[in-house]
């Protein structure tokens, strides 16, 4: 399967955004996938596999580069500090 790097980040893109409109664990994405395969001929099975392996990828693409990731190894107790207002009150 000889597939341009543009034409991933376009699918990765495009299966991030039908996992976020259509929630079912995450992984409706994976039918972006499936369906690009499947109208250039190649193997449904491996698009599957693709899609599944991207999905953790995404995941930690985002944790790494929002800061989550870092503020957590760096030592510091999260929360411990800080003042937020919060929307609501708990009773």
């Amino acid at each position: 399967m000889e597939v341009s790097h543009q034409r991933l980040l376009r699918l990765a893109i495009a299966s991030d955004f039908v996992s976020i409109v259509v929630p079912s664990a995450g992984l409706s994405g994976v039918s972006v996938f499936i369906s690009d395969a499947r109208n250039r001929g190649d193997s449904a099975a491996r698009a599957a596999v693709a899609g599944v392996l991207q999905y953790p990828f995404s995941i930690h693409g985002f944790l790494v580069h929002s800061g989550i990731v870092p503020l957590c190894l760096s030592g510091v107790p999260i929360g411990v500090g800080l003042k937020l207002p919060l929307p609501f009150t708990w009773y």
